[in-house]
């Protein structure tokens, strides 16, 4: 069985541990944290693990996996530098979406191999991720030494791996925060507006989780996203655009936004060119 240090106690790294622990594929020793009570939190949820006040103190690990803050990395690194217990062969993985593995290469001069692996997930309740975490897909780039084992061990708790060009992941981490992070925005601007149309606060959540919950299972069903298209853009509707930019004369941030996503989804319909003129023209007068 392999061994496993987590550095960072938030979301990511109480999941993964305790992804690790219960399905039996690694044993958790050190678990490294800035602050000591939200260590010992993560230590009984994954079940397993030691609370290491820094990096440099922690013990030889088979795997050790940084689940940080990007900015944390300036600190963690020269703390991983200074640690006398690693021996040569050890792996360090880190679960950053938008950094390379080469944002580690320091390590490299005390022979250690480094990765980077990102899970394609929204992590934000522990407890509700370690249920989520199935068939979820696992970006990996690295050294060759550490291909192997990182692979095997995020593929043992339901990740679907498979590898990145670490040139190109800046571009996939884009993808995630307009897949994940943008849609938390729209469904914000979506509930506001449903707020002011009158509806409780109960039912405009409800009227929000629906639909966007139908557009995903539209777009698992369709050949690609723009086929599952549907509203007044992808019908042509130039009425329908004409009130919602009247509804929202009021709120130029709202107005304008609206505008710049129409106009993003524009190329995405088939309508002739003369409906296609029409409404872009009223998408361009919040230009």
């Amino acid at each position: 069985m392999l061994t496993v240090n987590i550095i960072g106690t938030g979301a990511v790294g109480q999941t993964l541990g305790h992804l690790f622990a219960t399905h039996q594929i690694a044993t958790i020793l050190g678990v490294t944290s800035r602050s000591e009570a939200n260590a010992k939190v993560a230590i009984q949820f994954i079940g397993q693990g030691a609370y290491y006040a820094s990096a440099s103190e922690l013990p030889h690990a088979d795997v050790t996996v940084i689940a940080t803050p990007d900015h944390a990395f300036a600190t963690i690194i020269p703390q991983l530098m200074h640690n006398t217990l690693f021996q040569p062969g050890a792996i360090v993985v880190h679960c950053s979406g938008a950094l390379t593995s080469d944002d580690l290469a320091q390590l490299r001069d005390r022979d250690i191999a480094v990765a980077s692996i990102h899970p394609m997930m929204s992590f934000k309740q522990p407890r509700v991720s370690v249920n989520q975490f199935i068939h979820i897909p696992c970006a990996l780039e690295g050294d060759e030494s550490t291909l192997r084992k990182v692979t095997a061990l995020f593929t043992a708790i339901g990740g679907s791996v498979y590898s990145i060009h670490k040139d190109k992941k800046a571009l996939y981490h884009v993808a995630a925060v307009f897949a994940s992070n943008y849609q938390i925005t729209l469904a914000q601007q979506a509930q506001q507006c449903l707020l002011a149309s009158g509806l409780s606060e109960q039912h405009a959540r409800q009227v929000v989780t629906v639909i966007m919950q139908s557009v995903v299972d539209n777009i698992r069903h369709s050949s690609e996203p723009k086929d599952a298209l549907t509203g007044p853009i992808q019908r042509g509707d130039s009425i329908a655009i004409q009130q919602h930019l009247k509804a929202l004369s009021d709120d130029q941030r709202l107005r304008d936004l609206y505008c710049v996503l129409g106009r993003a989804t524009l190329p995405l319909t088939h309508l002739k060119e003369e409906s296609l003129q029409q409404i872009a023209s009223l998408l361009e007068s919040c230009a």
